[in-house]
């Protein structure tokens, strides 16, 4: 986020929770970054409201011609304004009293990204070992449904049994005898 119309400001980055994106941030959290901006900027605290502008990350366009700070925009449809930010010390307040400072020695934030990025290329892996998994089993029954319900097993010689000769070894005409 920044304040726009070329006033210097803070640069606040917001990394969302997977399955988040930029347009389903919750306003609470947009108040709070918009407060930040401005609080953290030289000439925006000095206005008494201001227009501070977000959009993704990989919108942002920065050129080598840029001056320090200075960013412009791909998609000019993806930026949104928040308009008239005026202060809000009980956000600010309670923004400071949470703050926690780490030294540069301490940050690691190339790291952290590159962990995120194993985590959720482990993860896409993951699902689609379950996924190849799930279609295995289900290509497995229809295999199996397909074999029951075809006549290839019908006819085999295995299971074939002559009605000459019967299971206790006597012929049909035995049989018949006995039975009158």
């Amino acid at each position: 986020m920044c304040i726009r119309d070329s006033l210097s400001s803070a640069h606040v980055y917001v990394r969302l929770p997977r399955g988040h994106t930029y347009e389903t941030i919750p306003k609470e959290v947009v108040e709070e970054c918009c407060q930040l901006t401005k609080h953290n900027s030289i000439q925006g605290v000095k206005e008494s409201s201001v227009t501070i502008i977000y959009t993704p990350w990989s919108n942002l366009k920065k050129e080598p011609t840029m001056d320090v700070g200075q960013v412009s925009f791909h998609d000019n449809k993806k930026v949104v304004k928040c308009k008239n930010v005026s202060r809000n010390n009980t956000i600010i307040n309670r923004l400071n009293k949470s703050k926690k400072e780490k030294e540069e020695s301490e940050l690691d934030l190339k790291g952290e990204r590159e962990n995120r990025d194993k985590q959720e290329i482990n993860e896409r892996k993951a699902m689609d070992i379950e996924k190849r998994k799930v279609e295995k089993e289900n290509k497995e029954k229809e295999i199996k449904i397909e074999e029951e319900k075809s006549y290839k097993n019908i006819m085999r010689v295995e299971n074939m049994k002559s009605n000459r000769l019967y299971d206790d070894g006597r012929s049909a005409n035995e049989i018949e005898e006995d039975f009158f």
